[in-house]
C-alpha cells in the first residue's frame, strides 16, 4: 500500500525522485493522512535516516518574475526541509506538534531563467522518522517593473539622439 520510490524514479506525475529513496503514502497507510488528496510523500522513505529523499521538477519562468511556492510539511515538531528554486535555498522547520499536523509554508523566488528547477529533499527528521510533503504548488506573483539592460541602453541612446538633433534645429 505504501510504495517505495528509487531515486530517478518519475511516478509521481512531473516530479523525480532524487537524494534517497522515498515513500509514496497512500491515506491511512501507517495512520497517516495526507493534507489534501489521496497519497502524500515521507522524505524518509523505509530508510528513516539520513541523507533523506527529495523530489524535482523543472518548471517554465520568465526572466526576473515573481513566484511563489507553497507545501505542506507534515511531521513532529523539528522535522525540516531544505527547498530550492534556481538559485534560491531555504530551510523550513515543523514547529506542530503530533504526526497528523500538516503545517503550510510559502517561499517566494525570482526566476533567473525561463526554467526554474524546484527541489525539495528532507533536511532532518524528529523522533518518529516521518518527514511528509504535500500540496506543492507554484504561483506566479508578478513581473518585474526593471526594464531589461538591454532596453535601458536603447532608451539612453535614443534619447542622447533626441537631444543632439534639437539642439541642431
Amino acid at each position: 500500500g505504501t510504495p517505495s520510490l528509487l531515486v530517478g524514479d518519475t511516478s509521481i506525475p512531473s516530479w523525480t525522485v532524487v537524494n534517497q529513496e522515498t515513500a509514496w503514502i497512500f491515506s491511512g497507510n501507517f495512520g497517516i493522512f495526507p493534507s489534501e488528496g489521496l497519497r502524500s510523500l515521507d522524505l524518509s522513505g523505509y530508510h528513516d535516516s539520513a541523507p533523506f529523499g527529495g523530489v524535482t521538477q523543472t518548471i517554465p519562468t520568465q526572466v526576473n518574475a515573481l513566484y511563489r511556492l507553497s507545501f505542506d510539511l507534515g511531521a513532529f515538531s523539528g522535522s525540516s526541509v531544505r527547498v530550492n528554486a534556481g538559485t534560491t535555498t531555504a530551510d523550513f522547520v515543523h514547529t506542530l506538534f503530533g504526526i497528523q499536523h500538516w503545517q503550510t509554508f510559502s517561499f517566494d523566488f525570482t526566476a533567473s531563467s525561463t526554467s526554474t528547477a524546484i527541489t525539495l529533499t528532507g533536511l532532518s527528521s524528529a523522533a518518529n522518522n516521518y518527514i511528509g510533503l504535500d500540496n506543492a504548488s507554484v504561483i506566479f506573483l508578478s513581473a518585474s517593473s526593471a526594464p531589461e539592460p538591454g532596453s535601458v541602453v536603447l532608451f539612453t541612446v535614443g534619447g542622447v539622439l533626441w537631444l543632439v538633433r534639437r539642439r541642431r534645429s
